[in-house]
Protein backbone atom coordinates (compact mmCIF):
# COMPACT_ATOMS: atom_id res chain seq x y z
CA UNK A 1 0.00 0.00 0.00
CA UNK A 2 2.53 2.24 0.66
CA UNK A 3 4.19 1.68 -3.09
CA UNK A 4 0.76 2.72 -4.23
CA UNK A 5 0.93 6.03 -2.07
CA UNK A 6 4.32 7.13 -3.53
CA UNK A 7 3.28 6.38 -6.91
CA UNK A 8 0.34 8.42 -6.28
CA UNK A 9 2.56 11.30 -4.84
CA UNK A 10 4.95 11.00 -7.89
CA UNK A 11 2.33 11.38 -10.37
CA UNK A 12 1.49 14.15 -8.27
CA UNK A 13 4.85 15.83 -8.79
CA UNK A 14 5.57 15.56 -11.96
CA UNK A 15 7.39 11.84 -11.44
CA UNK A 16 10.44 13.61 -9.48
CA UNK A 17 11.53 10.47 -6.77
CA UNK A 18 11.65 12.84 -3.57
CA UNK A 19 14.93 13.52 -2.76
CA UNK A 20 17.66 11.12 -0.77
CA UNK A 21 16.49 12.09 3.47
CA UNK A 22 13.55 13.09 3.19
CA UNK A 23 10.96 12.09 4.57
CA UNK A 24 8.75 9.80 1.95
CA UNK A 25 5.08 10.50 3.70
CA UNK A 26 4.20 13.83 2.27
CA UNK A 27 0.47 14.64 2.70
CA UNK A 28 -1.74 13.74 -0.18
CA UNK A 29 -2.74 16.56 -2.16
CA UNK A 30 -5.25 15.58 -5.46
CA UNK A 31 -5.78 17.93 -8.45
CA UNK A 32 -9.29 18.91 -9.16
CA UNK A 33 -10.78 17.44 -12.34
CA UNK A 34 -11.12 13.72 -13.68
CA UNK A 35 -7.96 13.37 -13.32
CA UNK A 36 -7.98 13.66 -9.30
CA UNK A 37 -11.48 11.78 -9.03
CA UNK A 38 -9.65 8.47 -10.73
CA UNK A 39 -6.86 8.45 -8.43
CA UNK A 40 -8.98 8.70 -5.58
CA UNK A 41 -11.46 6.02 -6.74
CA UNK A 42 -8.14 3.67 -7.44
CA UNK A 43 -6.96 4.96 -3.59
CA UNK A 44 -10.17 3.66 -2.81
CA UNK A 45 -10.30 0.49 -4.34
CA UNK A 46 -6.11 -0.30 -3.02
CA UNK A 47 -7.75 0.46 0.81
CA UNK A 48 -10.89 -1.96 0.21
CA UNK A 49 -8.79 -4.53 -1.42
CA UNK A 50 -6.15 -4.48 1.72
CA UNK A 51 -8.63 -4.52 4.54
CA UNK A 52 -11.20 -7.31 2.61
CA UNK A 53 -7.57 -9.30 2.72
CA UNK A 54 -6.67 -8.77 5.99
CA UNK A 55 -10.35 -9.41 7.01
CA UNK A 56 -10.34 -13.19 5.08
CA UNK A 57 -6.99 -13.55 6.48
CA UNK A 58 -8.08 -13.27 10.17
CA UNK A 59 -11.29 -15.41 9.68
CA UNK A 60 -9.48 -18.27 8.01
CA UNK A 61 -6.64 -18.68 9.93
CA UNK A 62 -7.15 -16.93 13.24
CA UNK A 63 -4.03 -15.56 14.86
CA UNK A 64 -0.45 -16.41 13.86
CA UNK A 65 0.47 -19.73 15.19
CA UNK A 66 4.13 -19.86 16.66
CA UNK A 67 6.36 -21.73 14.95
CA UNK A 68 6.69 -25.91 16.44
CA UNK A 69 9.88 -27.91 16.24
CA UNK A 70 9.17 -31.59 15.75
CA UNK A 71 11.56 -34.77 16.20
CA UNK A 72 10.54 -37.50 13.71
CA UNK A 73 10.96 -41.15 15.64
CA UNK A 74 10.48 -44.83 13.93
CA UNK A 75 6.40 -45.86 14.41
CA UNK A 76 6.62 -48.20 17.37
CA UNK A 77 4.27 -50.19 19.85
CA UNK A 78 5.02 -48.61 23.83
CA UNK A 79 2.80 -47.59 26.84
CA UNK A 80 1.03 -43.98 26.90
CA UNK A 81 1.24 -42.55 30.63
CA UNK A 82 -1.05 -40.12 31.16
CA UNK A 83 -1.21 -38.12 35.01
CA UNK A 84 -4.05 -37.06 35.71
CA UNK A 85 -3.94 -35.01 39.28
CA UNK A 86 -7.50 -34.26 41.43
CA UNK A 87 -9.83 -35.52 44.47
CA UNK A 88 -11.70 -38.17 44.69
CA UNK A 89 -13.07 -40.36 47.20
CA UNK A 90 -12.04 -44.19 47.13
CA UNK A 91 -14.40 -46.78 47.81
CA UNK A 92 -13.88 -50.76 48.25
CA UNK A 93 -15.36 -52.97 45.59
CA UNK A 94 -16.78 -55.35 48.20
CA UNK A 95 -16.88 -55.36 52.19
CA UNK A 96 -18.25 -57.17 54.82
CA UNK A 97 -19.11 -56.66 58.28
CA UNK A 98 -17.58 -59.13 60.85
CA UNK A 99 -20.13 -60.08 63.33
CA UNK A 100 -20.43 -62.20 66.71
CA UNK A 101 -23.13 -64.64 67.24
CA UNK A 102 -22.42 -65.43 71.01
CA UNK A 103 -21.00 -63.33 74.02
CA UNK A 104 -17.45 -63.58 75.75
CA UNK A 105 -14.69 -61.90 76.14
CA UNK A 106 -12.28 -62.18 73.27
CA UNK A 107 -9.11 -64.07 74.23
CA UNK A 108 -6.96 -63.79 70.81
CA UNK A 109 -6.97 -61.27 67.63
CA UNK A 110 -4.63 -61.92 65.52
CA UNK A 111 -4.64 -59.59 63.25
CA UNK A 112 -4.34 -55.58 62.85
CA UNK A 113 -5.70 -52.98 60.74
CA UNK A 114 -4.46 -52.85 57.14
CA UNK A 115 -3.88 -56.65 57.66
CA UNK A 116 -4.07 -58.77 54.33
CA UNK A 117 -6.45 -61.64 55.19
CA UNK A 118 -7.95 -64.87 53.03
CA UNK A 119 -11.08 -66.37 53.06
CA UNK A 120 -11.06 -68.94 55.99
CA UNK A 121 -8.38 -66.73 58.01
CA UNK A 122 -8.85 -66.88 62.24
CA UNK A 123 -9.87 -63.21 62.85
CA UNK A 124 -10.75 -63.78 66.73
CA UNK A 125 -10.98 -66.53 69.48
CA UNK A 126 -13.88 -65.95 72.08
CA UNK A 127 -13.96 -67.28 75.39
CA UNK A 128 -15.35 -70.68 74.77
CA UNK A 129 -18.13 -71.29 77.78
CA UNK A 130 -21.25 -69.52 75.94
CA UNK A 131 -20.12 -70.95 72.92
CA UNK A 132 -19.90 -74.46 74.35
CA UNK A 133 -23.29 -74.07 76.43
CA UNK A 134 -24.99 -72.93 72.98
CA UNK A 135 -23.06 -75.67 71.27
CA UNK A 136 -24.76 -77.90 73.84
CA UNK A 137 -27.95 -76.51 73.79
CA UNK A 138 -27.58 -77.27 69.41
CA UNK A 139 -26.90 -80.78 69.87
CA UNK A 140 -29.43 -81.47 72.45
CA UNK A 141 -32.16 -79.87 70.19
CA UNK A 142 -30.78 -81.67 67.45
CA UNK A 143 -31.15 -85.29 69.36
CA UNK A 144 -34.58 -84.44 70.25
CA UNK A 145 -35.47 -83.33 66.92
CA UNK A 146 -34.01 -86.87 65.31
CA UNK A 147 -36.23 -89.20 68.51
CA UNK A 148 -38.84 -87.58 67.35
CA UNK A 149 -38.38 -88.18 63.70
CA UNK A 150 -37.58 -91.50 64.57
CA UNK A 151 -40.91 -92.08 66.89
CA UNK A 152 -43.07 -90.12 63.82
CA UNK A 153 -41.39 -93.04 61.46
CA UNK A 154 -42.24 -95.49 63.73
CA UNK A 155 -45.56 -94.36 64.63
CA UNK A 156 -46.12 -94.45 60.92
CA UNK A 157 -45.54 -98.15 60.48
CA UNK A 158 -45.60 -99.91 64.16
CA UNK A 159 -43.35 -102.89 64.10
CA UNK A 160 -43.07 -105.94 66.46
CA UNK A 161 -41.56 -105.29 69.61
CA UNK A 162 -41.07 -109.06 70.91
CA UNK A 163 -41.14 -112.16 68.81
CA UNK A 164 -43.80 -114.59 69.65
CA UNK A 165 -48.03 -114.84 68.67
CA UNK A 166 -50.45 -112.56 67.97
CA UNK A 167 -53.02 -113.19 70.55
CA UNK A 168 -55.39 -110.36 70.20
CA UNK A 169 -56.45 -107.89 67.33
CA UNK A 170 -58.02 -104.68 68.33
CA UNK A 171 -58.56 -102.63 65.33
CA UNK A 172 -58.18 -103.82 61.42
CA UNK A 173 -58.40 -102.27 57.86
CA UNK A 174 -60.55 -99.14 57.99
CA UNK A 175 -60.38 -98.13 61.05
CA UNK A 176 -59.66 -95.08 62.71
CA UNK A 177 -56.86 -94.55 65.52
CA UNK A 178 -55.85 -92.00 68.33
CA UNK A 179 -52.36 -91.78 69.49
CA UNK A 180 -52.48 -94.61 72.63
CA UNK A 181 -54.72 -96.72 71.01
CA UNK A 182 -53.89 -100.38 71.08
CA UNK A 183 -53.10 -102.13 68.27
CA UNK A 184 -52.63 -105.81 69.02
CA UNK A 185 -51.14 -107.87 71.92
CA UNK A 186 -48.32 -110.22 71.58
CA UNK A 187 -47.08 -113.08 73.57
CA UNK A 188 -44.36 -115.18 73.64
CA UNK A 189 -44.33 -118.54 74.55
CA UNK A 190 -40.77 -119.12 75.26
CA UNK A 191 -40.24 -117.05 78.04
CA UNK A 192 -42.62 -117.13 81.35
CA UNK A 193 -43.00 -114.64 84.22
CA UNK A 194 -44.16 -115.11 87.35
CA UNK A 195 -44.76 -113.10 90.73
CA UNK A 196 -44.37 -114.95 93.93
CA UNK A 197 -45.42 -113.62 97.42
CA UNK A 198 -42.53 -114.74 100.11
CA UNK A 199 -44.35 -113.79 103.76
CA UNK A 200 -42.65 -112.25 106.56
CA UNK A 201 -39.32 -112.03 104.38
CA UNK A 202 -37.75 -108.43 103.56
CA UNK A 203 -37.15 -107.48 100.16
CA UNK A 204 -33.19 -107.13 100.91
CA UNK A 205 -33.10 -110.96 101.35
CA UNK A 206 -33.49 -111.07 97.17
CA UNK A 207 -31.88 -109.91 94.32
CA UNK A 208 -31.58 -110.17 90.71
CA UNK A 209 -30.42 -112.84 88.69
CA UNK A 210 -30.96 -115.29 91.99
CA UNK A 211 -31.78 -118.80 91.33
CA UNK A 212 -35.29 -120.20 91.90
CA UNK A 213 -36.85 -123.52 91.44
CA UNK A 214 -40.24 -123.49 90.07
CA UNK A 215 -43.04 -126.04 90.67
CA UNK A 216 -45.57 -125.17 87.90
CA UNK A 217 -49.08 -127.26 88.05
CA UNK A 218 -49.67 -130.78 88.77
CA UNK A 219 -46.28 -131.64 87.35
CA UNK A 220 -44.06 -133.88 89.41
CA UNK A 221 -40.70 -132.11 88.34
CA UNK A 222 -39.25 -128.52 88.65
CA UNK A 223 -38.59 -125.84 86.49
CA UNK A 224 -35.16 -123.87 87.18
CA UNK A 225 -36.05 -119.77 87.11
CA UNK A 226 -34.32 -116.80 87.44
CA UNK A 227 -35.34 -113.82 89.48
CA UNK A 228 -35.72 -110.59 87.53
CA UNK A 229 -37.23 -107.94 89.36
CA UNK A 230 -37.78 -107.41 93.24
CA UNK A 231 -40.39 -104.81 94.25
CA UNK A 232 -39.57 -102.26 96.78
CA UNK A 233 -42.94 -102.17 98.89
CA UNK A 234 -45.05 -105.31 100.29
CA UNK A 235 -48.07 -106.53 99.41
CA UNK A 236 -50.62 -108.20 101.35
CA UNK A 237 -51.95 -111.62 101.15
CA UNK A 238 -55.68 -113.00 101.79
CA UNK A 239 -55.22 -113.60 104.60
CA UNK A 240 -53.65 -110.53 105.63
CA UNK A 241 -49.86 -111.53 105.98
CA UNK A 242 -47.27 -108.46 104.62
CA UNK A 243 -45.23 -110.14 101.84
CA UNK A 244 -42.41 -109.24 99.47
CA UNK A 245 -43.18 -109.02 95.77
CA UNK A 246 -40.76 -111.09 93.41
CA UNK A 247 -40.79 -111.71 90.00
CA UNK A 248 -39.06 -114.65 88.42
CA UNK A 249 -38.64 -115.87 85.01
CA UNK A 250 -38.88 -118.99 83.54
CA UNK A 251 -37.89 -120.55 80.06
CA UNK A 252 -40.75 -122.79 79.04
CA UNK A 253 -40.22 -126.16 78.73
CA UNK A 254 -42.82 -126.38 76.13
CA UNK A 255 -46.12 -127.33 77.98
CA UNK A 256 -46.59 -124.46 80.01
CA UNK A 257 -48.72 -121.23 79.16
CA UNK A 258 -50.92 -118.79 81.06
CA UNK A 259 -53.44 -121.37 82.30
CA UNK A 260 -50.86 -122.72 84.55
CA UNK A 261 -50.48 -121.71 87.85
CA UNK A 262 -46.69 -122.06 90.39
CA UNK A 263 -45.00 -121.73 93.78
CA UNK A 264 -41.43 -120.94 93.90
CA UNK A 265 -38.49 -121.71 96.48
CA UNK A 266 -35.92 -118.64 96.65
CA UNK A 267 -33.08 -119.64 98.61
CA UNK A 268 -34.98 -120.58 102.16
CA UNK A 269 -37.99 -119.38 101.51
CA UNK A 270 -40.67 -121.13 100.06
CA UNK A 271 -43.69 -118.63 98.25
CA UNK A 272 -47.05 -118.41 99.21
CA UNK A 273 -49.82 -120.49 97.85
CA UNK A 274 -49.86 -120.93 93.61
CA UNK A 275 -48.92 -117.64 91.65
CA UNK A 276 -50.42 -116.99 87.82
CA UNK A 277 -47.91 -117.47 84.84
CA UNK A 278 -47.85 -114.76 82.70
CA UNK A 279 -46.68 -115.20 78.74
CA UNK A 280 -44.26 -113.17 78.14
CA UNK A 281 -42.52 -109.82 80.38
CA UNK A 282 -45.17 -107.62 81.67
CA UNK A 283 -43.35 -104.11 81.89
CA UNK A 284 -43.31 -103.82 85.52
CA UNK A 285 -42.97 -105.81 88.58
CA UNK A 286 -46.10 -104.95 90.79
CA UNK A 287 -47.48 -106.67 93.70
CA UNK A 288 -49.84 -109.49 92.47
CA UNK A 289 -53.41 -110.24 92.99
CA UNK A 290 -53.66 -112.64 96.16
CA UNK A 291 -52.44 -115.87 95.12
CA UNK A 292 -54.72 -118.68 94.90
Amino acid sequence: MNEELMQAETAETGGAPAPKGEKKWKKLTLSKGKKGRRIKIAVALVLAAVLVWRVAAGMGQGAPAASMDYTAVQTMRQDLSVSVSGTATLEPADSYQVTTLVSGAIQESPFEEDDMVQQGDLLYVLDSGDAQNSVARANISVAQTRLSYTQAQEALHPTASISGTINEVFVHNGDSVTAGTALAKIITSSELTIDFLFPYVEPSEFYVGQDATIFAGNFDGSVHGTVVSVSNSTAVTTNGLQSSSVRVKVNNPGVLSDSFTASAVIGSYSSYGNAPITLGTPPRCTPPAAAR
